[in-house]
C-alpha cells in the first residue's frame, strides 16, 4: 500500500520535474512563470490549482515546488508590501514591468524592486531601465519574459544610451539600500523606503509641475520617461538639501503676493499639507514655515490652522494699524513712510488694500517733529529749518513736498547730528553760545555744521556715551577763529599779515619775518602803507612749507627732540637766518624720506 505522501510526491515530480531556485529579490509572479515555463505549463489554470493572490501563489509554490521558508522569503511582491504599508499604489508602482538590459542579458530574471516607479536606474550598471521594446515600443509581460526578445523579434537587451546624472544615481543607491535593508535610511531623513519614495515622487512633481497644475496623474504619466524626469528633478533637490528646496519655494511663490498661502504657493502648499500630511514629513513643513516667516509678505492669522501655533505667533509681518499702535504713530504717518519701511501692498479682489511691514523695521518709525528736533539738538527751530533747506537734515516727511501736517525726522537721521569728543583742548565754547554772541550768519552756521560732520574741527566736550547734540558741541576758540578766518580767506582775494598769521597758526612776528625773507609773498597797496598777502599765495605757502612745531604735534614729540632727527635742513629758523621759528620745505622732507627707504 502506498501512502498519501508518496502519491503526492509522485504527482509533484510528474508535474514539476524542473525546479529552478529563486534569486534573492526576484519578483514572485516572474518566478512562478519561470517555473511553469520550465515544466511546459502556460499558467496555473492548466493545473486547476492555486489562486491569483500572493498568498495563494506562495502556498502553491511551497506545496508543488517544495520551496523552503528561506526561499519563499527571497521572493518579493511589491503590491502586497505597499498594501501592508498602507501606501498609494498609483504613486509607488508602475503598471508596466521594467528591466535592466544588461542584467537580463546575463540572466533573464525580473526583480521585484524594478516594479517601483522610483527605480529608473540600475545601480549595478549605472544605466537607465527600460519598460518597452526599443523597436516597436510595446510593453512586456512577466509571463512572457523568457527569451529576452519582443514579439516583434527585437532584442530587449539593448542598453539605453542616455547618461545618468550623478545626483540621480546617488538617490537611486539610497533608495535601493532602504528597500533591500528594510530599514529607515539616514540619508533619506530616516524614512522607510515607501515613505522616501513617496517624498521623492512629490518633490519631483513640485519641481516639474506648474504653480497651479493638477497633481493627479494618468496611466500614461506612470511610464518610464515621465518617472525619469520626476526622479531626476527630485534627486537635484534631495542631494542639495535644504538649499535646493528653499530655492524651489522661492520659485513657487506667486508674484505679486496675496494674503493667502494657498494662492501664493499653489502646489507646494497642497503637497505639504495634504499629500504629505503625515507626521514623518513634518521637517518639510518646518522649512516651509521658516521660509514663510522670512520672505512671505502676507499676514498670518487664526485662519491658517494648518500652520503651527509657533509659526503664527512668531510671524514678523504686521499691518500698518498694528505698527502704528506699537510705534506710537498714526497710520497716515506710516503710510507716507512706506518706501522707507519697505511696506508691501496687497490688493484684494474687492478693491480693498492691505499694507504689511516687517516688525524689525519699527525702529525706523521712531522719530521727531520739527519742535522736538529743535529741543533734542538744543537749537532754535529756524536753525533746524536752515539745515533742512541745505540738505544737512533730510526729513522723511515734509509739509513742503507733501500734504502732511507736520515734519517727521527719523531717529536714525537725527542721531547723525550727535557728536563724540575728538580733542582735548582747553577753552571750549558751546555752539549755541557761538550762534548767539558771535553773530554767525546762516551760511556760516551751515558751513560750520558741515565742517563738524567732516571732522575738520575737534569737539572738546567731556566724553559722553550717548553723544553730544549739535547745539551743545564745544569747540576750541582758537580753532573756531582760525576756521572762520580761513573760510573768509577762501572767499576773499587778500588778507593782512596779521590775518595770515592766524590762518597759519603762528605768531604775528613770525609771519612778518616770513614776509621779510620772501617765503610768504606780499604786496603793498597803492597810497597805503598796509602790507597784504594774496589768498592764493597764502594757500601756496601752506602747500609748500611746514613748521617744526606742526611736525612735532603730528608726531607727538617736542620740537627740540625732533629737530636733530629730521633728515633735511630747514629753509628758515633761529640757526639759519635768525628768525624765531623753523620751517621746512615739504618736498625736501619727502625726498629725504624716500632716499632713506
Amino acid at each position: 500500500m502506498r501512502s498519501d505522501d508518496q502519491t503526492t510526491m509522485e504527482a509533484l515530480d510528474a508535474c514539476f520535474p524542473c525546479r529552478p531556485r529563486p534569486v534573492p529579490g526576484e519578483l514572485l509572479q516572474s518566478y512562478l512563470h519561470r517555473v511553469l515555463r520550465a515544466n511546459g505549463h502556460d499558467s496555473l489554470r492548466s493545473l486547476h490549482d492555486g489562486g491569483t493572490d500572493a498568498v495563494g501563489v506562495r502556498d502553491f509554490l511551497q506545496r508543488m515546488v517544495g520551496l523552503s521558508a528561506d526561499e519563499l522569503a527571497r521572493l518579493t511582491e511589491p503590491s502586497a508590501d505597499i498594501s501592508q504599508a498602507q501606501g498609494d499604489v498609483k504613486i509607488l508602482l508602475t503598471p508596466r514591468i521594467r528591466w535592466c538590459p544588461q542584467c537580463v542579458a546575463q540572466e533573464p530574471i525580473l526583480l521585484g524592486r524594478w516594479l517601483y516607479r522610483t527605480t529608473v536606474v540600475c545601480t549595478r550598471h549605472g544605466r537607465f531601465m527600460r519598460d518597452e521594446c526599443p523597436h516597436c515600443h510595446a510593453p512586456q509581460r512577466a509571463s512572457e519574459f523568457t527569451d529576452i526578445c519582443c514579439q516583434c523579434g527585437a532584442s530587449l537587451c539593448r542598453p539605453v544610451s542616455d547618461g545618468v546624472p550623478e545626483p540621480l544615481l546617488q538617490l537611486q543607491i539610497w533608495l535601493d539600500e532602504a528597500l533591500v535593508q528594510g530599514q529607515p535610511h539616514p540619508a533619506l531623513f530616516n524614512l522607510s523606503y515607501h515613505q522616501a519614495a513617496k517624498l521623492a515622487h512629490y518633490l519631483g512633481i513640485l519641481a516639474c509641475s506648474g504653480h497651479q497644475g493638477s497633481l493627479q496623474e494618468s496611466a500614461s504619466s506612470r511610464r518610464m520617461p515621465n518617472d525619469r524626469v520626476l526622479m531626476n528633478a527630485a534627486s537635484d533637490i534631495l542631494t542639495r538639501w535644504p538649499q535646493a528646496f528653499v530655492t524651489r519655494l522661492a520659485l513657487a511663490q506667486a508674484a505679486p503676493a496675496t494674503n493667502s498661502l494657498q494662492r501664493d504657493f499653489g502646489n507646494v502648499y497642497r503637497v505639504l499639507y495634504r499629500s504629505l500630511k503625515e507626521g514623518e514629513f513634518e521637517f518639510l513643513r518646518e522649512i516651509f514655515e521658516s521660509y514663510v516667516n522670512a520672505h512671505w509678505t502676507g499676514m498670518l492669522s487664526g485662519r491658517n490652522k494648518r500652520l503651527s501655533e509657533q509659526t503664527r505667533r512668531s510671524h514678523p509681518r504686521m499691518t500698518i494699524k498694528q505698527a502704528a499702535r506699537l510705534a506710537d504713530a498714526t497710520p497716515a504717518q506710516l503710510k507716507r513712510l512706506r518706501p522707507r519701511l519697505q511696506a508691501h501692498e496687497i490688493a484684494f479682489p474687492s478693491g480693498r488694500r492691505l499694507y504689511t511691514l516687517a516688525s524689525n523695521h519699527l525702529d525706523q518709525v521712531k522719530g521727531v517733529n520739527l519742535t522736538q528736533a529743535a529741543d533734542r539738538l538744543h537749537l532754535p527751530q529756524r536753525r533746524i529749518r536752515g539745515l533742512i533747506a541745505a540738505g544737512v537734515i533730510q526729513p522723511d516727511i515734509s509739509p513742503v513736498s507733501t500734504s502732511a501736517s507736520a515734519w517727521f525726522i527719523s531717529e536714525e537721521r537725527l542721531r547723525g547730528l550727535f557728536f563724540h569728543p575728538t580733542g582735548q583742548k582747553e577753552g571750549g565754547v558751546a555752539l549755541h553760545h557761538v550762534l548767539r554772541y558771535w553773530k554767525l550768519s546762516e551760511v556760516e552756521f551751515i558751513d560750520l555744521t558741515k565742517a563738524l560732520l567732516a571732522q575738520e574741527l575737534d569737539v572738546v566736550n567731556q566724553p559722553c556715551d550717548d553723544g553730544i547734540p549739535l547745539g551743545l558741541v564745544e569747540l576750541s576758540r582758537e580753532d573756531l577763529r582760525r576756521w572762520r578766518l580761513g573760510r573768509r580767506v577762501n572767499k576773499s582775494s587778500s588778507v593782512s599779515v596779521d590775518e595770515a598769521a592766524t590762518v597759519l597758526g603762528i605768531k604775528q612776528q613770525v609771519a612778518y619775518q616770513l614776509v621779510h625773507q620772501g617765503l610768504l609773498p606780499s604786496y603793498q597797496m597803492l597810497n597805503r602803507t598796509e602790507v597784504r598777502v594774496r589768498s592764493v599765495d597764502l594757500q601756496d605757502f601752506q602747500r609748500t612749507y611746514v613748521s617744526l612745531a606742526e611736525l612735532a604735534r603730528s608726531r607727538k614729540t617736542s620740537p627740540k627732540a625732533l629737530l636733530g632727527k629730521l633728515p633735511c635742513n630747514p629753509v628758515t629758523g633761529p640757526t639759519v637766518d635768525g628768525t624765531r621759528q623753523y620751517f621746512y620745505r615739504i618736498a625736501d622732507l619727502m625726498a629725504a624720506e624716500i632716499t632713506e627707504k
